[in-house]
């Protein structure tokens, strides 16, 4: 009777961790990560070569897309973002932005691991330079 008893815990247990296996999956494919940003304001005295000018700016910020595949041991992925930046009074300060990060990361045993990315930006405003690294 005890051996019965114990029967339907064990497959209780099995059944439980099965389920809790099934909710760990790893994305792949396509995401859009962010969504579309849409903002608006006035910027003063910024500096263009050496004139000090004044204008409404609008930013559009458009949704990140990315591509993740990944098992359990090994995850990669690449994103893009682009980004528009609108002058109402001086049309030719207007810029198209993208930025864009690759990354993978593997599990070599439970001690070691490799991780290696890269990050790309392209930009039409002189102004904007960024120093980035890419952690986890």
């Amino acid at each position: 009777m005890p051996t019965r008893l114990a029967l339907p815990g064990a497959s209780a247990l099995i059944l439980i961790s099965a389920v809790g296996l099934l909710g760990q999956t790893h994305p792949d494919g396509f995401f859009l990560n962010t969504p579309l940003s849409l903002s608006s304001g006035y910027d003063s005295h910024f500096i263009v070569g050496s004139q000090a000018l004044d204008d409404d700016v609008t930013l559009i910020t458009g949704p990140t897309l990315a591509w993740i595949t990944s098992t359990h041991r090994t995850q990669f992925s690449v994103d893009y973002q682009p980004e528009v930046e609108l002058f109402a009074q001086h049309p030719d300060l207007d810029a198209w932005n993208h930025e864009a990060t690759l990354r993978l990361s593997h599990r070599i045993n439970s001690r070691w691991s490799l991780d290696a990315g890269d990050f790309f930006l392209s930009t039409m405003d002189s102004t904007r330079n960024r120093s980035r690294s890419i952690t986890r």
